[in-house]
């Protein structure tokens, strides 16, 4: 039996020049593809700063936790370009953290200071 897909949605947002994807409800497997498709553009077109917030995000799971190493790295090393994220609670960042997700990516404790991080 399939497991059933859980809603998502990703809203790509521009703040200071920078884009920013605003990751909603579970992300999972389904969303980082999605996620994937917008990073492709973005970087595509020479953006390689680039914010991840997690604030409406209610839960992460396995896949998705695959799925933003993958992105990170697509980022930072394939682009050398800078990730902030933002929006994590304790749980969500220390997973990430395990994950090897920092300090490849920057942590920001608001989308402020993301785009403070990325403008240096």
């Amino acid at each position: 039996m399939a497991t059933p897909v859980q809603p998502f949605s990703i809203e790509l947002k521009s703040e200071a020049g920078l884009p920013v994807l605003e990751m909603h409800g579970y992300f999972g497997q389904e969303a980082a593809a999605r996620a994937r498709e917008i990073l492709v553009d973005l970087l595509a077109k020479g953006q390689t700063r680039i914010i991840f917030d997690f604030s409406p995000c209610k839960l992460i799971n396995s896949p998705g936790v695959v799925g933003i190493m993958k992105l990170t790295m697509e980022i930072v090393e394939d682009f050398q370009g800078d990730l902030a994220i933002t929006g994590l609670d304790n749980l969500k960042f220390t997973v990430l953290d395990m994950a090897g997700v920092f300090p490849m990516a920057q942590r920001a404790t608001s989308r402020a200071e993301a785009i403070r991080l990325l403008k240096k």
